[in-house]
């Protein structure tokens, strides 16, 4: 059902989706709050981001990231959380759904959703390192505050992604403890991670 309302929302997109004030060129930094799974391991953490994007026809956008966090990771038996640091490169499409404003005020935005692939890297402090590729769905809302005769344009974004990816075999994650537990047990198939973020932009 979740996946129908998204399907109707893109298919409905109204003719205000992309306000005529939105620059077609804006990059920016961000922060977030990652939440994910790898394998038996649950990171959370700090996010820092660096973002690009492009207008490529109206209401498409192309964006690519660059996005390192440092992460605290647990699970089941650690007696201590496992210190672990991300980077991670996204390609995505951006696609507003609605916006308001025009040229005749100083102020607008929109909705959007965002959909693309992501390769994240993470190296563990007791070793071992993990590469792999993520599909991320996602959806937020942009406030621009314009002025025709200034420029660039500033933004405020804000918005979640959730990244799914298959989970690792057991053989790639460090160990959790010593002893006979020192081999993470059989997890899900795959891993969901979810990241809240703010970001502050410029365009053209």
């Amino acid at each position: 059902m979740k996946w129908l309302v998204i399907a109707c929302l893109l298919a409905a997109t109204s003719a205000h989706a992309e306000p005529d004030y939105y620059p077609r060129f804006s990059g920016g930094a961000g922060i977030g709050w990652f939440l994910g799974d790898v394998g038996v391991l649950h990171p959370s953490g700090a996010t820092f981001e660096v973002a690009g994007e492009v207008t490529i026809v109206p209401s498409v956008s192309l964006r690519a990231t660059y996005e390192h966090a440092r992460l605290f990771a647990r699970d089941d038996i650690l007696t201590s959380h496992l210190r672990a640091s991300l980077d991670g490169v996204a390609a995505l499409v951006r696609h507003p759904i609605f916006g308001f404003g025009d040229k005749t005020i100083p102020f607008g935005g929109d909705m959007f959703v965002l959909a693309g692939v992501e390769y994240e890297r993470f190296a563990f402090e007791s070793g071992g390192l993990l590469a792999r590729y993520e599909a991320v769905v996602g959806m937020g809302g942009t406030v621009v505050i314009s002025d025709a005769s200034r420029r660039p344009y500033q933004m405020i974004e804000y918005g979640l992604r959730m990244m799914f990816s298959r989970a690792p075999d057991p053989g790639k994650l460090p160990f959790g403890c010593d002893g006979p537990c020192d081999t993470p047990t059989k997890t899900a198939p795959y891993d969901h991670t979810i990241v809240m973020e703010v970001s502050w932009l410029f365009g053209r």
